[in-house]
């Protein structure tokens, strides 16, 4: 069974740009991608789950709420 909601792939080269932006260099949360890109909050917490799931964002503990760019990717 194929999954309902679309997945544009360029919303993913989307948050991966986000990593050069001076906003985005310290810890962050799904409102600031959201209120950066312009998009609907459901729309941003899925893309920051998908970037969490291929390690180019990680959480920050013990605020999972909170997020950064993994330095090593």
């Amino acid at each position: 069974m194929s999954n309902p909601i679309d997945i544009d792939p360029q919303d993913d080269i989307d948050v991966a740009a986000l990593k050069e932006h001076p906003e985005f260099q310290d810890e962050f949360g799904v409102s600031r991608v959201q209120r950066y890109l312009r998009w609907g909050y459901n729309r941003a917490a899925r893309a920051c789950e998908r970037a969490i799931a291929s390690q180019v964002i990680v959480q920050c503990y013990p605020n999972d709420y909170q997020m950064r760019f993994n330095k090593d990717k």
